[in-house]
């Protein structure tokens, strides 16, 4: 199932960190830089919002879910970005089977 990733407050560039733990798993980031959520929300995307504040701040839509989802960069260490990948992950992977067309 394709999935992006996006932000309210997009930055120029993806924290060399979060690219390293992508890396060490096997994913791709595949774009240079960060996204808007303007850019790639369609309205009936399933959008998971991981940050504290915004879910407040996104489109209106379809599905909107809310994990709260400590930032790492503030602690910029290995094991915060991991520690952060390992709870997403685990989150996808009790959401997908629930999505109408996801091969989980």
């Amino acid at each position: 199932m394709p999935a992006t990733s996006a932000g309210t407050e997009p930055v120029d560039v993806v924290h060399p960190r979060a690219i390293a733990t992508a890396k060490r798993h096997g994913l791709s980031l595949g774009r240079p830089r960060t996204a808007h959520v303007g850019e790639v929300v369609c309205d009936n995307d399933l959008v998971i919002a991981v940050c504290d504040n915004a879910h407040e701040h996104l489109p209106a839509g379809a599905g909107r879910l809310h994990w709260s989802v400590p930032d790492p960069a503030p602690a910029d260490t290995d094991e915060a970005f991991e520690a952060a990948f390992v709870d997403i992950a685990a989150r996808i992977d009790r959401v997908a089977p629930l999505i109408p067309g996801s091969t989980s």
